[in-house]
C-alpha cells in the first residue's frame, strides 16, 4: 500500500481548517462585506496579485483585529481546490 506523502496528506485534510497559503480561492468565489465582486474580472476587485487583501489594513484599523473576514483563520474549502493545490505545489 501507497504511503501519503506530506503534501498530498495536506490536500485531504477535511478536519478543522487547514492553513491559509493565499491562493485568493474565497475571494475569486465571493466578496465579503467589506469587497466589491467584478463580474469582469470574477472576483472581488480589492484582491491584489499577490492574493492579499488591498482593503485589509483599513479594515483593521477601522474594525479592528478581530473582524470577520477571517483574515488567517484558515482554508474553509481545501478539497478539490485546484488553486489552493497549485499554490501548494510552488511552495514545494
Amino acid at each position: 500500500m501507497k504511503q501519503q506523502t506530506q503534501f498530498e496528506n495536506e490536500l485531504i485534510k477535511c478536519s478543522g481548517n487547514p492553513k491559509c497559503v493565499q491562493c485568493g480561492y474565497c475571494c475569486k468565489k465571493a466578496a465579503c462585506q467589506y469587497g466589491v465582486w467584478s463580474s469582469a474580472l470574477k472576483q472581488c476587485l480589492f484582491l491584489t496579485d499577490k492574493n492579499l487583501c488591498s482593503k485589509y489594513d483599513e479594515i483593521i484599523q477601522f474594525y479592528g483585529a478581530v473582524v470577520n473576514p477571517a483574515f488567517g483563520a484558515g482554508c474553509s474549502s481545501p478539497m478539490f481546490n485546484e488553486v489552493r493545490n497549485k499554490k501548494l505545489m510552488e511552495r514545494k
